[in-house]
């Protein structure tokens, strides 16, 4: 990068400030993830699909002989040490974690479904083992809360002479008229960490891991989808597009159609529509 002025120089280095603190805080709460075991890690992937014939408005559709090509890359592929499922792992970072479109979301679906038969070709699987789903790995941007903790995680004030007076009661006989400054260094003598109530303003959640599990009808769904999509790429320069679904965070979030149609759709159910 080039710094070509001081706000600019001090916009890169409040980053990386932000990047480092986000990393460490990340550590420091997950630890060394024992569990996840890499087979992967930034994986490449290109598969072709065949076209498939369908029935379109009453009219058989006869199956396309230009196949679909499907490229991108996995962050990555872990095996989880305690029960021996497989999972693709994606890390994302974003001002506000949220979750609630990803069991619809395109990248949930199409990738534990294209990297079965990728990975059985290449050896990696083997011909019975199947990817149990997709983990979204989510850190927020923003620099960690110094304020400190209690046991239940929430982040306090500062204490008063009160939470004092209630931490060293059981070890000196106090009178009350005691100065804070005596009562934090008395704290300080017998290594007690004297915390405030829990403050009205907690930060929202730094971290999230999101699993997305995809059965074997999922993948076949999804599949399905993908056929779908680039047959109907071709309806759109026609001029005839039917409705499908178009998942999408911002979307989803509010559709009454969501938890409904469109995932019983998801799954491979049967919709009022097809009633």
């Amino acid at each position: 990068m080039i710094v070509t002025n001081e706000a600019e120089e001090q916009e890169y280095v409040d980053a990386r400030a932000m990047g480092i603190d986000m990393l460490t805080r990340y550590v420091d709460h997950y630890g060394k993830d024992e569990r996840f075991e890499f087979v992967a890690t930034e994986y490449p992937f290109r598969l072709l699909l065949p076209q498939r014939a369908r029935t379109v408005f009453g009219q058989r559709q006869p199956a396309r002989k230009r196949a679909i090509r499907q490229v991108g890359t996995w962050d990555g592929l872990f095996r989880d040490t305690v029960d021996g499922a497989l999972w693709i792992i994606e890390h994302k970072t974003a001002a506000s974690i949220r979750v609630d479109h990803l069991p619809l979301d395109d990248q949930a679906g199409s990738y534990p479904a294209l990297a079965e038969p990728i990975l059985r070709r290449q050896g990696i699987l083997g011909e019975k083992e199947e990817i149990s789903g997709i983990l979204y790995n989510f850190l927020r941007k923003a620099v960690g809360d110094d304020r400190p903790m209690n046991e239940d995680g929430l982040y306090t004030n500062k204490p008063t002479k009160q939470h004092y007076i209630d931490a060293l009661s059981p070890l000196y006989e106090l009178t009350g008229k005691e100065t804070v400054a005596v009562l934090e260094d008395l704290a300080k003598d017998e290594k007690l960490v004297v915390l405030g109530d829990p403050s009205a303003s907690q930060p929202p959640d730094y971290f999230e891991r999101f699993p997305v599990y995809r059965s074997r009808a999922q993948k076949r769904r999804m599949i399905q989808r993908i056929q779908d999509d680039a047959f109907y790429a071709e309806a759109y320069r026609n001029g005839d597009l039917p409705i499908t679904k178009h998942p999408n965070r911002d979307r989803c979030s509010y559709c009454p159609f969501y938890k409904t149609i469109c995932q019983m759709d998801e799954a491979g159910d049967s919709t009022p529509s097809k009633r």
